[in-house]
């Protein structure tokens, strides 16, 4: 009987068309993932530069411009970690 059921619940994914949209769903996150190790591998030179990572943080990772949505639930922000570490080099002097 409960193979019954898987069959029945993998047929009906297939028609509703779950599982495509379960791999780009996935794909897009690994795709949103490399681009955030990307943009924080960035370090900031100057406090001008830190300004500007920090915006391109805000809009990539979290920005939230409505009270009611969330876009990016369960995502980490690994890039403003990345501005906070970058603006600790800059205040203490250091540029590597």
């Amino acid at each position: 009987r409960h193979h019954f059921r898987c069959r029945r619940a993998d047929r009906h994914s297939e028609e509703i068309g779950f599982d495509v949209k379960l791999d780009a769903l996935n794909n897009a996150r690994t795709e949103y993932y490399t681009a955030q190790h990307l943009l924080a591998s960035l370090g900031a030179l100057s406090f001008d530069d830190l300004v500007a990572k920090s915006a391109a943080s805000m809009m990539f990772e979290g920005a939230v411009a409505e009270k009611t949505r969330r876009h990016l639930r369960q995502e980490r922000q690994i890039v403003a970690f990345s501005v906070a570490e970058d603006a600790l080099r800059l205040y203490a002097g250091g540029v590597n």
